[in-house]
């Protein structure tokens, strides 16, 4: 008998069920990953309106590291309306925008953006949609 319940101890299938048993939560990613919605949707407002506001993405560091390849290329936001039906993916969220820029000519474009916002461990704003879906022209080519 005793070496019958040897022979199962060493049986792995065994032992990692009594870990399994053991250690619940083990190995799962805990909840402060998943990104907290309100806290991305505010980010994503907060990110835009430093936009409209004149200000730079550096200024909103380190609360908000953030990036729009729109707004690095010196196109002033005039105003924006975020869209609903945000996507949740887990550790990022989804938000789409729809933006009024201008140009260094003046010249108003109406552009559609999905920015990936992450809330955990920092918050970020990053621009997602392909930079193809934008004007040819930015205000520095002129």
């Amino acid at each position: 008998m005793k070496d019958f319940l040897f022979s199962l101890w060493q049986t792995p299938g065994l032992i990692a069920c009594l870990l399994f048993v053991a250690c619940p939560g083990c190995g799962s990613s805990p909840d402060s990953t998943l990104v907290n919605e309100s806290v991305a949707i505010e980010a994503c407002e907060t990110f835009l309106d430093a936009w409209r506001e004149g200000l730079t993405p550096q200024d909103l560091q380190p609360r908000i590291l953030g990036s729009d390849y729109a707004w690095d290329a010196g196109f002033k936001l005039i105003s924006y309306e975020l869209l609903p039906g945000e996507k949740n993916h887990g550790t990022t969220r989804e938000i789409s925008a729809h933006l009024t820029l201008e140009d260094g000519n003046g010249v108003i474009t109406k552009s559609n953006a999905i920015y990936t916002v992450g809330t955990s461990p920092e918050v970020t704003v990053i621009r997602k949609d392909p930079m193809s879906s934008f004007p040819d022209e930015s205000p520095h080519n002129h």
